[in-house]
């Protein structure tokens, strides 16, 4: 009798409210949000600077009618443990404030 179990390869979500679906489910609960500096936790005024940040996730996507459309969605984690993510446009619908995060954050997902 065979007993193993073949794994259907689950496809990557292919839009932004996907990867923030994806990311809730692997317990990323806090809306970052970008401002100078770093990231605010929503619901509160506590603003964690960039480079403490450890990048856990990293989804990229693109529009579905207009490729230049791109965001980036981040599962970070705060030096409390606390987890969170953050959505970012890039290329030519990133806002300053969006490119200037994107050069601070990591862009490889830590061990």
């Amino acid at each position: 009798m065979n007993t193993q179990s073949t794994a259907t390869p689950v496809p990557p979500p292919r839009s932004v409210v996907e990867c923030l679906a994806a990311i809730s489910a692997a317990g990323f609960q806090s809306n970052l949000i970008p401002c100078e500096g770093g990231v605010r936790v929503s619901g509160t005024e506590q603003v964690v600077p960039s480079g403490r940040l450890i990048t856990r996730v990293i989804y990229r996507v693109e529009g579905m009618s207009n490729p230049a459309d791109s965001a980036i969605v981040y599962g970070l984690e705060l030096p409390s443990g606390e987890r969170g993510a953050l959505v970012l446009g890039y290329g030519p619908s990133a806002s300053q404030a969006d490119a200037g995060l994107l050069t601070e954050l990591p862009d490889k997902v830590a061990s």
